[in-house]
């Protein structure tokens, strides 16, 4: 028996067959502004966010280079933690006039919308956020009933 060939047979398979999971990957990972009409004058952004759950908090942690608090909203409605841009449409121009201002054009300031639903552990009315070097983290802290106590001894009587 030889356990290679099994191995690249496998691989093989796995290389020539599209996984589910990249595929959601792709699409996810993938900004609106990427998909966007070129005809359209608005471009959308998707940050990246991360979400660490710790004993007593959540934090979730937004990439927003080029991004000040004063460009930034964030509210709690029905639940529901909702962080969106302020910043003005840039400039409206032609593709004539985008042709020859820039060769390469990256940056994508257009607008956001994110939306995350609260777990029943969230307490919203506690709600904390901070941007710094182009990171905006926001803090939501538990519940006192959801944070996890210590074991305790019990005396017997």
């Amino acid at each position: 028996m030889n356990c290679n060939n099994g191995t690249t047979s496998r691989r093989r398979s796995v290389n020539t067959v599209p996984r589910f999971d990249n595929l959601m990957n792709e699409f996810f990972n993938t900004a609106i502004g990427d998909v966007v009409k070129k005809s359209e004058k608005r471009h959308f952004t998707n940050p990246a966010t991360n979400v660490v759950e710790h004993d007593d908090r959540y934090v979730l942690s937004v990439a927003l280079p080029g991004y000040s608090k004063k460009d930034l909203t964030i509210k709690v409605e029905d639940n529901l933690l909702k962080i969106s841009d302020k910043k003005a449409d840039e400039e409206q121009t032609t593709e004539e006039e985008l042709k020859e201002k820039f060769r390469l054009r990256e940056f994508n300031y257009g607008g956001f919308n994110k939306t995350f639903k609260l777990p029943k552990t969230a307490n919203p009315q506690k709600v904390s956020a901070a941007v710094d070097l182009g990171i905006l983290t926001i803090v939501i802290p538990k519940k006192k009933e959801a944070i996890p106590q210590p074991p305790r001894e019990i005396k017997i009587k």
